[in-house]
């Protein structure tokens, strides 16, 4: 039985998911205090996605606000000064599923990630699951209408 999960995926446990192997061997630091490398020169990046409002089903509260304070605290000097152009930002209108897979992957590969550099995929809105194995992040556009095949079609990440 198909349940809805309604939720505000902060999916973004950080998915500090890049490290990009390259042919070259980067320059490794290590600090006495932690045991974790650090490869000289990275570089963060973040791709920040958050509906609140949605044009096929109910809004959210507080979705596009907390992708908002994400931002903005990666652009802090806690979390490193991440860089406007470092950052892909779509929110409501704007967080449909072709900009995150057209303009968000064009953006991606036209940063080229190194080793060692981290990107954060921050993602705050509605999700639905289908079953155990099959989760969707459900984008602006997406016109579920209780039917996986609509997750595939329409807007879900």
């Amino acid at each position: 039985m198909r349940k809805n999960i309604a939720f505000t995926i902060l999916f973004a446990a950080f998915f500090s998911l890049l490290s990009l192997t390259t042919l070259a061997q980067p320059t490794v630091i290590q600090t006495k205090s932690d045991t974790n490398k650090i490869v000289s020169g990275a570089q963060s990046y973040a791709m920040i996605v958050g509906i609140s409002t949605y044009k096929h089903i109910r809004p959210l509260s507080y979705a596009d606000s907390d992708a908002g304070l994400f931002k903005e605290y990666l652009k802090s000097k806690g979390a490193g000064n991440v860089p406007d152009d470092h950052i892909l930002y779509l929110i409501n209108e704007d967080a449909t599923a072709a900009n995150f897979w057209v303009k968000g992957m064009a953006w991606l590969r036209q940063k080229n990630l190194k080793n060692g550099d981290r990107l954060y995929i921050y993602l705050a809105g509605h999700g639905d699951a289908i079953n155990q194995d099959e989760y969707f992040f459900l984008t602006y556009d997406c016109n579920p209408a209780g039917d996986k095949n609509n997750y595939i079609v329409t807007g879900s990440i």
